[in-house]
């Protein structure tokens, strides 16, 4: 058998080379250890959800930084949105919670059930601030003293709140840039009445604006956003939605 000359030995192994560049390529930026049952997770979560979610510790940014240049595909952004494995399998058995924009079963069994584990596991890593480290002062470790929280903008922290559980995606609203046409705009509520509109983010079956149907947004939002997070939104809504 004669030997390959060196020109096509070259481009076999430029051509290994690609296909292990290839086949490490989705993964890289994984944080999660290889090895470890929730490493499957993550790689699932790259490779079906990172278009359109972030998540730092699966290596993904597909959430808009800006929701004013965010477009339709932009989903939640799972490193402030903590969420329950229950909450994410049936997101991903119905498409999200909209069904509008969110394929439904993106994946499907073992593998739904590997990336709702993932995400109830590693969602919401930055919602808590880590306390600051002890101080040393002569010789004796002596932990910091709290410096006084600054007063924050309700409304303020209601924007983010807004953001965060990805009311654009079915909500029009001006003022955040957010067109979403699945549910009633938002535009004109602002002078509707923090009880009312508490009771339509946490029971919004109780009361259906004219033209929609029940059942199109579900009712788990007073189970997940935390009761200073549910005032805030209300309180930014009053503000901006005039």
């Amino acid at each position: 058998m004669s030997s390959l000359r060196p020109k096509t030995l070259l481009v076999v192994a430029l051509a290994a080379v690609s296909a292990m560049a290839v086949s490490a390529c989705g993964t890289q930026e994984i944080q999660v250890a290889s090895g470890t049952p929730m490493h499957g997770g993550a790689v699932l979560f790259q490779e079906r959800c990172a278009g359109c979610h972030s998540l730092a510790v699966a290596g993904s940014n597909g959430s808009a930084s800006n929701i004013r240049s965010a477009l339709r595909n932009n989903g939640p952004n799972f490193n402030v949105r903590k969420e329950s494995y229950q909450r994410v399998l049936y997101a991903i058995q119905n498409g999200g919670f909209s069904g509008a924009i969110m394929p439904q079963n993106i994946v499907t069994g073992p593998e739904a059930k590997l990336v709702a584990a993932f995400l109830a596991k590693y969602a919401g890593a930055d919602v808590h601030t880590p306390a600051s480290p002890s101080q040393m002062m002569g010789g004796a470790t002596v932990a910091a003293k709290p410096a006084p929280a600054p007063k924050q903008d309700l409304a303020a922290l209601g924007a983010t709140v807004f953001t965060s559980n990805g009311c654009g995606a079915c909500h029009q609203l001006t003022a955040a840039g957010a067109t979403g046409q699945v549910g009633p705009s938002l535009n004109k509520i602002g002078t509707t009445s923090a009880a009312m509109l508490k009771q339509s983010i946490v029971n919004p079956n109780a009361v259906i604006a004219a033209g929609y149907a029940k059942g199109i947004m579900p009712p788990t939002f007073g189970a997940s956003i935390s009761a200073k997070d549910l005032d805030a939104l209300i309180a930014y809504l009053q503000k901006v939605a005039r």
